[in-house]
């Protein structure tokens, strides 16, 4: 069984807000509005390798629903975001020389329906140090096979294997690389985790129980004059904003369009069991 730490908290964390959307709104207007440009994107998606991500951290929640999250990523910019994405990019050469990681547009995660839930989380008073370990993820594979966790993963989303790779240790790869960028910089991203296997779900957890933790781990950075300068970042009580549309992971039917015609949805959901 994968497992958790107990955090000695009372209460979920009260600097994460639940932002609800408007009525047909994107969710590059719904960061707009929340107005966060930077930190830790998670988003949970819809299609078939999403919802086999999202029951894959079931083993991670006390109910054993699945996550609300399949994806995370840096937001470079209110623009870009840095991650290492499933999808195979036009270039297959290009994942060998840049060890995954992709500049994803934050625009080709607009779509409600592709993408229900998402949630943007701060776990440093300054990103930059963060975003400046990416060049060190991207250009040393020895740091860590983000290809080699790509292919663990496809195998299992696409019914090849039977085992989910966090049951041997091996994480999603999105959420790896944001993991080892904050740890790059000093900060610890899961601190609940009894693994070096991230995923999007222990971040999301870190974030709602374990602010003590972090508070701790502020005031140590504090003590160590810790600078962006000196490549370390500096840790703070997790705070953010989120939205989950679809609590219980629903994948889009594959047998429909994925573009509606003019003026009518084509799209149709399909529960899974």
């Amino acid at each position: 069984m994968f497992a958790m730490r107990r955090s000695s908290a009372a209460a979920p964390n009260a600097g994460l807000v639940d932002l609800a959307p408007e009525r047909r709104e994107g969710n590059v207007a719904w960061l707009a509005r929340a107005g966060v440009g930077r930190g830790v994107l998670l988003l949970g998606g819809a299609s078939l390798v999403d919802v086999r991500l999202r029951w894959a951290q079931s083993a991670l929640r006390a109910d054993l629903t699945p996550s609300h999250w399949s994806f995370a990523a840096l937001m470079e910019d209110a623009d870009n975001v840095l991650s290492v994405p499933l999808e195979p990019p036009d270039d297959l050469s290009s994942v060998p020389a840049r060890n995954g990681v992709r500049r994803l547009p934050i625009a080709a995660f607009d779509d409600p329906a592709r993408f229900p839930n998402v949630a943007v989380l701060l776990f440093a008073e300054s990103p930059d140090p963060v975003i400046a370990a990416v060049e060190d993820v991207r250009s040393r594979r020895v740091l860590l096979d983000l290809p080699a966790l790509m292919i663990a993963w496809l195998a299992w989303c696409w019914g090849v294997t039977d085992v989910p790779p966090l049951r041997e240790g091996k994480g999603i790869p999105s959420a790896a690389f944001v993991q080892l960028c904050h740890g790059i910089a000093g900060i610890e991203l899961t601190p609940g985790l009894v693994s070096t296997a991230s995923c999007p779900e222990a971040m999301w957890q870190s974030a709602r129980w374990w602010g003590d933790y972090y508070k701790e781990a502020a005031s140590m950075a504090a003590r160590a004059a810790a600078t962006p300068a000196d490549g370390h970042g500096r840790p703070r009580v997790p705070a953010g904003v989120y939205a989950v549309r679809q609590p219980i992971a629903a994948a889009l039917d594959p047998s429909a369009e994925l573009e509606p015609a003019a003026g009518r949805s084509t799209r149709r959901r399909r529960k899974t069991r």
